[in-house]
């Protein structure tokens, strides 16, 4: 029988950490018995039980606001960009504050201001085309970056009001594999 269920990501956290903490052998591997009823999950291992309530509701279909095509496309220095990033977070408005990325000729401008600081900064870039600015909450651009397992990644544009596309450029993560801000 299939099913979809909603399982709270602390929950996965904490089960990763507990399977963590034990000493399995691989002649001797538990099996970790999962549980499900309309609204708990149960995950036991050996004498560990964990039990949690689910999310109810359907998963947004993410797939929907992943943009299927880019107009405009740039590769940044996965590290570089986050550091970047990260500087001007502490420039924007508290936390409801934007990040502005504006690709010029050969350079990404990234701005961010609030009543009291201002921020900017310059990146170099591979990028010919018109003039194009975009922002971002900051804190979205950074959890994305902070899981790209690579050196580089590509930022695909559409327009100012899409998503940006951020895929890992030689990565060591499977292909196929995306991060969406």
């Amino acid at each position: 029988r299939e099913f979809q269920i909603i399982v709270p990501t602390k929950v996965l956290a904490e089960l990763l950490r507990l399977l963590g903490s034990r000493d399995v052998k691989p002649d001797t591997a538990e099996k970790l018995q999962v549980g499900v009823t309309d609204n708990q999950i149960v995950f036991q291992a050996g004498e560990t039980t964990l039990i949690s309530r689910l999310i109810g509701g359907t998963f947004p279909n993410y797939e929907q606001v992943i943009p299927k095509k880019k107009d405009i496309s740039v590769v940044l220095g996965a590290a570089e960009l986050l550091a970047v990033t990260k500087r001007a977070a502490l420039c924007a408005l508290d936390r409801g504050g934007s990040v502005k990325f504006s690709l010029l000729k050969k350079s990404l401008h990234i701005s961010a201001s609030s009543p009291n600081l201002e921020f900017n900064d310059e990146m170099e870039v591979d990028y010919s085309g018109a003039d194009f600015q975009v922002a971002f909450n900051p804190h979205f651009m950074v959890e994305a970056l902070k899981h790209a397992d690579c050196e580089r990644v590509s930022l695909g544009f559409t327009s100012p009001g899409n998503p940006v596309l951020i895929e890992p450029v030689d990565s060591k993560k499977t292909p196929g594999e995306e991060f969406e801000a």
